[in-house]
């Protein structure tokens, strides 16, 4: 296969977690994009990269995704809809799923960016916050305060976070290889 197709392929994998979690939830379906995650991850690994450093960057991604999401949701800037559990104190477990696809999609479809980070950044600060609009505009979460103070929030904490990935991903291939 191709990089060009496979860098397609990955970019598709990535819009099926996001728009078959936006589904499920909209659906009340609320264990499906666990489901959906888990088998386009096994799908990712298996043909596009199965390496240990790949592996080890996904896993950070779970970690710092909870981060974020637990912050966002725990000083009352996001109110998300579609918990498992009645427990509020975590995320639910679909926006954890949207941080996945958004990291398989680091070394593949969005590799064109690594190294440029005034690029990352501003692709940070300019599309995250245009998800989690998207996603308010679906009714899968309310943003607390005023629309203009939640994008500026968002806008800086999803650069920083982009930005993060980035780092976080070429020291990892730098302690691991490729």
């Amino acid at each position: 296969m191709s990089i060009t197709s496979s860098r397609m392929i990955n970019a598709v994998l990535f819009y099926i977690i996001w728009w078959g979690t936006i589904f499920s939830i909209r659906h009340d379906l609320n264990l499906m994009p666990i489901v959906i995650t888990l088998f386009i991850s096994l799908i990712h690994f298996i043909f596009f990269s199965n390496n240990k450093s790949e592996i080890i960057f996904i896993i950070s991604c779970l970690i710092i995704s909870m981060i974020y999401e637990s912050i966002y949701l725990n000083v009352g800037v996001i109110k998300y809809y579609g918990h498992l559990f009645d427990n509020n104190i975590f995320p639910p477990l679909w926006t954890i799923c949207m941080w996945v696809s958004l990291g398989i999609t680091i070394n593949h479809s969005m590799y064109v960016l690594h190294d440029k980070w005034i690029i990352i950044g501003l692709c940070g600060a300019l599309f995250g916050p245009l998800g989690y609009l998207s996603l308010m505009k679906l009714n899968l979460l309310t943003f607390n305060y005023s629309l203009c103070n939640t994008l500026f929030i968002l806008s800086a904490t999803c650069s920083s976070s982009l930005l993060a990935l980035f780092y976080l991903n070429k020291k990892i291939k730098e302690s691991y290889g490729n």
